[in-house]
């Protein structure tokens, strides 16, 4: 099935792959209304598919009085968050982890979400940019991303020929304790000295894979820095910000000059909001298009994007939009009727 009703179409087949329940004969009229803008990078096909697998278990559940919402546990979101993921990498062909899916059914409000992808278990962690006078700004280059194109899989294969080479379950399990970015640089080390007798397959790009395995594990210690950063809010500081717009800094220069998932709009988005006074700037999705994040002092925010929006017009790309993310409550009922 191609286009956005695979990410529809995929969520009760998934379910019932998954024993979610009983959905012999089971058929709904779906309404879909979205304010999520496609193609921006900010996961609109998560959003669709996890508002499609919370309505269908309300449903399932007023269908059988003895099921009990999964969407009532934490448990229960995440066996949905794995339905999600499998509709979107079986059924729409988009070859995705299950960061998006956990985020959109297991979000807390005015937190941020530490995911162990190797489990799935999280933490949420309070990350309170409003009381710092600080905003977390959405620029969405208008330059159109498809995680179904076959790029994002191309790079995804890469660090999977690394993990299979290393014998591993995980990338994460090649640390031997929390990554750090020297421990990562020892590891890069020791993959240098040992490539030639690691086994790679004949046609493998010895370069793309190196370079995709530095950005997966410098990526992983700076995601354990920001956790360790901000584990004490009574300790965070204006130095802490400042350390955190430096990591939003260096994962873009890995995710564009390792990961090479980056492209000229998005490149120009982050360089143009760091010159124009961002703590930190990098992008975000699954890239070649999309959106890019800048952490921004709220005083400074509309001169800002308006610097963002000259370095557009003069690199003669499409104008930028802008929004402002507030981290909110994960996909739920809502109980707004609608009026007709």
């Amino acid at each position: 099935m191609n286009g956005w009703l695979a990410y529809v179409a995929g969520v009760p087949w998934a379910m019932a792959q998954e024993n979610q329940g009983d959905l012999a004969g089971f058929g709904a009229d779906i309404a879909i209304d979205s304010s999520v803008p496609l193609g921006a990078g900010l996961s609109s096909s998560a959003a669709l598919e996890c508002a499609v697998a919370v309505g269908i278990d309300d449903l399932l559940s007023h269908r059988d009085s003895h099921r009990e919402r999964l969407a009532s546990t934490d448990a229960g979101r995440t066996e949905l968050s794995t339905a999600c993921i499998r509709a979107e990498n079986e059924i729409a062909g988009a070859s995705t982890g299950g960061m998006d899916q956990s985020i959109s059914l297991r979000a807390h409000e005015e937190s941020v979400l530490a995911i162990d992808c190797r489990d799935f278990s999280v933490r949420p962690l309070t990350i309170d940019v409003d009381s710092a006078g600080l905003a977390v700004l959405i620029m969405d280059t208008r330059a159109h991303h498809n995680l179904s194109d076959g790029q994002y899989a191309a790079r995804r294969e890469s660090t999977e020929v690394a993990r299979r080479v290393l014998g591993l379950n995980h990338l994460r399990d090649a640390f031997p304790a929390t990554p750090t970015l020297d421990a990562a640089e020892e590891l890069l080390a020791w993959w240098d000295a040992q490539v030639d007798s690691l086994g790679l397959p004949e046609k493998a790009d010895h370069g793309v894979i190196r370079d995709a395995l530095q950005h997966v594990w410098t990526e992983m210690a700076r995601v354990e820095e920001c956790v360790a950063l901000f584990s004490q809010p009574a300790l965070v500081s204006e130095k802490t910000w400042l350390k955190l717009g430096e990591l939003l800094n260096g994962s873009h220069d890995s995710l564009r000059d390792q990961y090479r998932v980056s492209c000229p709009e998005l490149d120009t988005a982050v360089e143009s909001a760091r010159d124009a006074g961002a703590l930190g700037a990098r992008m975000t999705g699954g890239g070649f298009g999309g959106s890019a994040i800048a952490l921004v002092r709220n005083e400074n925010m509309e001169a800002l994007a308006e610097a963002v929006s000259d370095a557009f017009a003069h690199a003669g790309f499409d104008e930028p939009e802008f929004l402002v993310a507030t981290p909110s409550s994960p996909a739920g009922k809502n109980s707004k009727v609608l009026e007709r």
